[in-house]
């Protein structure tokens, strides 16, 4: 089974120049660190940022303004960058799709996000949302929820399970929230991929599920939830 880790790119590091002059910012982050510190290690490490920073400048909102959490746009430019690197190990995996094979529509969400609640204007404040759809699929994916799997009470903390019928690796995740605005989108490349929402290591699932990838993601801020965490 092959091992990777993504981490998803906190806000202040993609928009760096709207942060106020007073705070004083690196060059070298943990998440700089940890990459030198696991050269050699054999542990994929996933880095979309210079990715993420590219589209950015071409003017594509990738964050919630209101938020500290990504937007599908984000989602997709993280994925794309996933499945180039899992491509590699596996090339049985599709090809990532591009933003002109998606339907992209854009609607306003009278509900801010954790920004607009902790400053408690969240009522007040809009986002923008962007649904995708592909434009032209001949297989289409099959969500749905594992009652076994489900371990929180909290609706948006569900484990969702997708089947494909495509020739391609099996795929587990073990994730955060960032999770919301790329699992629709790594779905479509892998024959069966669950998304577990936990930071912990859980041998006991991959023990059952046997994947073929299992792929951890976590936004930068929890980097070091890798550390604390094992099972």
């Amino acid at each position: 089974i092959k091992y990777y880790v993504a981490f998803f790119p906190d806000k202040m590091g993609v928009y760096k120049d709207k942060m106020p002059s007073k705070y004083q910012l690196v060059d070298t982050t943990r998440w700089d660190q940890l990459i030198t510190y696991l050269e050699g290690s054999g542990i994929e490490i996933i880095d979309i940022r210079e990715q993420m920073k590219k589209t950015k400048e071409s003017g594509v909102h990738l964050y919630q303004k209101s938020d500290s959490h990504w937007n599908h746009n984000g989602g997709l430019v993280a994925s794309n960058e996933i499945i180039k690197k899992l491509k590699q190990d596996f090339p049985n995996i599709p090809s990532p799709y591009t933003v002109n094979e998606y339907e992209v529509k854009e609607e306003i969400k009278n509900n801010g996000g954790d920004l607009a609640d902790l400053l408690g204007v969240k009522k007040y404040l809009d986002k923008r949302w962007f649904n995708y759809n592909l434009k032209n699929k001949l297989n289409t994916k099959i969500s749905k929820k594992v009652n076994e799997y489900q371990f929180y009470k909290e609706p948006y903390k569900a484990t969702f399970t997708f089947s494909n019928p495509i020739k391609a690796p099996s795929l587990l995740v073990f994730n955060d929230s960032y999770i919301s605005y790329i699992y629709p989108f790594l779905g479509d490349y892998f024959s069966k991929s669950n998304f577990f929402w936990t930071y912990d290591f859980r041998k006991d699932l991959i023990e059952k599920e046997k994947p073929d990838i299992v792929l951890s993601m976590l936004v930068e801020r929890q980097i070091q939830e890798l550390a604390n965490n094992t099972k």
